[in-house]
């Protein structure tokens, strides 16, 4: 029994939970019809379980069935319109001189019913002649369609336009993050990358979502390092740390007598600065 399933209908996309009780016999990676607010959709199913998340307060949308021969039929032939939907877009929003829009999908409900064009814009051309001319030039191609149109965020846009990273592998997001993380200026700082570069940012111009999966293995290293500015007995006198380098397990430390500098690493350092309170080396 599965009363309750999580369903994606997007590669690396979120998971959305359904009341699975009229299709009791469902089981992870079944394709399954699911209603949507955008009509109905082909998705498939992640993983089943008996308590729906805590998460959900909403009374939760019920599976319509599993999917037949016929529905991965008209599935595979959404994309194909939602394909040549947008190229349509596309060439329209050139043809009405909307320069400040680009169109990055466009998705096809199962019935064919409804089409949704998501877009990216830095600017709000909602209220300017050329979105309008661009939206009535699309009805009439699409005059017997509902026509619904989402404004993403530049990752969001970047995510499902896909492409190469810094890297030289398919974007992160793409591949395989279903939900973006918080990433913080602090992280690149840790990272000892140039905060006023391209480094740090990705296509979408944030900060790269890499910063926060390397984060935990850079916070390790560094406990194992002294900070900035820590003053640092040597057998040449004492000096300044003025820089840390994490992968290398090494400091660079500036005497304060002749501005010399010297790198020592971390065994070295342990031989230098007394063991602190809580090591088993000060308790003996």
């Amino acid at each position: 029994m599965a009363p309750f399933v999580s369903v994606r209908f997007r590669r690396a996309g979120p998971g959305f939970t359904y009341d699975a009780a009229t299709v009791p016999q469902v089981q992870p990676g079944d394709y399954v019809v699911a209603p949507t607010p955008r009509g109905p959709q082909v998705g498939w199913v992640l993983r089943t379980f008996q308590e729906p998340p805590t998460s959900v307060d909403a009374p939760l949308q019920t599976l319509l069935r599993l999917a037949t021969s016929r529905d991965l039929v008209l599935w595979q032939m959404a994309q194909h319109k939602a394909l040549e939907a947008l190229v349509n877009a596309r060439a329209q929003a050139a043809r009405t001189g909307l320069k400040s829009v680009r169109i990055i999908l466009v998705e096809v409900s199962l019935d064919h019913q409804t089409l949704t064009f998501e877009y990216f814009t830095e600017e709000n051309p909602e209220q300017s002649k050329a979105w309008k001319r661009f939206v009535q030039g699309l009805e009439k191609v699409y005059s017997n369609r509902n026509l619904e149109f989402v404004r993403l965020g530049p990752r969001d846009a970047a995510k499902w336009e896909g492409g190469l990273g810094a890297c030289g592998m398919e974007r992160c997001c793409t591949r395989f993050m279903t939900e973006f993380q918080p990433v913080q200026m602090r992280m690149a700082k840790d990272q000892n990358l140039a905060l006023g570069g391209t480094d740090i940012t990705g296509s979408c111009g944030r900060l790269r979502c890499c910063l926060a999966f390397e984060q935990p293995l850079y916070q390790e290293l560094l406990a194992q390092l002294p900070r900035l500015k820590t003053r640092i007995p040597t057998p040449r006198g004492e000096g300044k740390v003025v820089e840390v380098r994490p992968l290398q397990g090494t400091v660079v430390i500036e005497l304060l007598e002749d501005r010399t500098r010297v790198e020592l690493s971390r065994e070295e350092l342990e031989d230098l600065l007394p063991p602190c309170a809580d090591c088993p080396q000060a308790q003996g």
